[in-house]
């Protein structure tokens, strides 16, 4: 506690996770002290290298943000800004000359580290192209009024025991084409948990039948609340889901028509594997 209170000026003025951003700006101002000391007699050199460190604190300050207070964050980046235009004004009407090798220097050291983000961002890329940090190993589909509580338990459980990653379309995804595209190019198995409701769910619909499209594994678990609908209700399959549900998936190129074949194909099992629950899953499931 002693120590916290002597050092309290170094980050209570920051967010948590920006804890250390005081000890940045002390490294920032020792680096500008010390151009003069170790760049001497060569004032181009000295503008470019204070340039180069104002370059980066406000490339830092923008990314991290670490004010509390979000006026304190744009303040602080205009600021930073203002001493760089300070820089170039003085650099343009001071009329200083720079030697042919001071040019050189800085010329070979701006196409350097113009190179080097440009590949570094082309390195990155093909990065995450070979470790897609964003797949899924399942999406599970399921209805958010009856079954959200299992699904949600179903999801760590998997985790758990099989160590896999699954997606929630509730989690971080709020538009259905988002949704869509996730189940197009990211996942590789779409496990459905039919209760009462999960059929008449138009983004449920939207996800059987992208699934089926995309040539998807599909899992069907059956839970003891499912009432499958009747050929009645599947042959007026626009009416049996919700309240303009039919319109929605007609917008992003749904038929009803694949909509009722791929729900014949999920109810009778065929094309899908299919795991029939003998109770809910409830949390004494994890014990």
């Amino acid at each position: 506690i002693t120590f916290m209170k002597a050092f309290r000026y170094l980050f209570f003025r920051y967010e948590p996770s920006a804890y250390f951003f005081g000890l940045a700006l002390l490294l920032r101002n020792l680096l500008v002290c010390l151009v003069p000391v170790v760049i001497r007699d060569d004032t181009a050199a000295q503008i470019l290298a204070v340039a180069a460190i104002m370059v980066v604190s406000i490339v830092a300050q923008g990314l991290i943000r670490p004010w509390k207070n979000l006026m304190a964050n744009i303040l602080d980046g205009a600021m930073t800004g203002c001493i760089l235009l300070v820089l170039v004004c003085g650099a343009v009407g001071g009329g200083y000359t720079a030697s042919e090798a001071t040019t050189q220097a800085i010329s070979v050291l701006v196409v350097a580290a113009f190179l080097a983000m440009w590949m570094g961002l082309i390195g990155w890329n093909i990065y995450k192209q070979l470790n897609r940090l964003d797949t899924y190993n399942i999406f599970l589909c399921y209805d958010r009024a009856g079954g959200a509580a299992q699904a949600r338990l179903l999801k760590f459980m998997v985790a758990e025991e099989a160590g896999q990653r699954v997606c929630l379309d509730s989690e971080g995804l709020q538009q259905f084409d988002a949704v869509l595209d996730t189940i197009k190019a990211k996942v590789q198995t779409l496990v459905v948990y039919l209760t009462r409701g999960t059929l008449t769910r138009p983004w449920c619909a939207g996800e059987i039948v992208t699934a089926f499209k995309t040539s998807k594994r599909v899992t069907v678990v059956v839970a003891p609340s499912f009432v499958a609908p009747a050929e009645e209700q599947l042959e007026a399959v626009d009416a049996y889901l919700d309240v303009s549900g039919a319109d929605l998936l007609v917008q992003y190129g749904i038929a009803m028509a694949d909509v009722r074949d791929h729900y014949v194909q999920i109810i009778a099992g065929k094309g899908c594997s299919h795991v029939q629950l003998d109770s809910e899953p409830t949390s004494t499931w994890h014990f």
